[in-house]
């Protein structure tokens, strides 16, 4: 059952498309329910893993919906991929400068008299 439920996440993040900035999770959630024809609380039980045995119907649409979305979208899901991996990007150079600052104090630290 564990695949269907990664499917399922996986299927309402992509329906839901690229998260604007201004936007709530619960808007972009609504976005991936309507293009579905699936109620908000199903999308947000997918995309949280909460459905641990979700009805067939709700599947079915998704899948549905999903196959329906794919061709024009490509491009919308390769933009989401690039954003991600620069975010990737970012948040290692980040992670690596607090290391360095980490060690900077630590040394620092232990090189102070008493």
């Amino acid at each position: 059952m564990t695949l269907v439920v990664d499917e399922m996440r996986d299927a309402i993040i992509e329906l839901a498309g690229n998260r604007r900035g201004d936007e709530t999770r619960d808007r972009w959630l609504e976005r991936a329910a309507r293009a579905a024809g699936i109620s908000f609380r199903t999308a947000k039980a997918f995309f949280n893993r909460e459905a641990k045995n979700p009805g067939i119907e709700a599947v079915e649409k998704v899948r549905v919906a999903l196959r329906q979305n794919t061709p024009a979208d490509l491009g919308q899901i390769r933009d989401k991929l690039q954003y991600l991996q620069a975010e990737q990007n970012r948040i290692a150079e980040q992670v690596q400068a607090l290391a360095r600052a980490l060690e900077r104090a630590a040394s620092r630290s232990q090189a102070a008299p008493l």
